[in-house]
């Protein structure tokens, strides 16, 4: 855990993917309703990952663990969710979890296009296309 903001985010939308698959197969619930609680809480696991408080957490653990211990427990989490992934029915694990973070992903992407033709960055000298061939050789 050498980034400490990245293992709620990462928690978050595994917890929110089991929540998707439960609340989808198990209570029937509308799949509009589904992805928006599980998207929007998804994101704001990611978003409090950010947070100095939660940071230090992880922080601390890592600290606690040493360098060892932290490869260790890094390790074994790892080997859980691939456990999980390997005996649990495709409908409880691993497609809810995609679903959800295909609809972070995509609303990420659609947020960089946005962005982009809202703020109009400058690429400075780098023009779209010169050639196939550059100095040492053919692309």
């Amino acid at each position: 855990m050498t980034n400490p903001t990245v293992p709620l985010g990462i928690l978050a939308v595994i917890l929110m993917g089991l929540l998707a698959g439960q609340m989808t197969y198990r209570w029937k619930q509308d799949i509009i309703l589904t992805t928006v609680i599980t998207v929007v809480v998804s994101f704001v696991g990611i978003g409090l990952g950010t947070l100095t408080p939660i940071q230090g957490i992880f922080a601390g653990l890592n600290s606690a663990l040493g360098d060892a211990g932290c490869k260790f427990f890094c390790s074994f989490i790892v080997l859980v969710i691939c456990y999980l992934g390997s005996v649990l029915p495709i409908w409880r694990w691993a497609q809810p979890i995609n679903f959800v973070s295909f609809w972070i992903i995509a609303l990420g992407m659609l947020g960089g296009v946005i962005g982009m033709l809202i703020w109009h960055p400058g690429f400075g000298d780098f023009p779209l296309f010169t050639s196939f061939t550059i100095g040492i050789g053919p692309l």
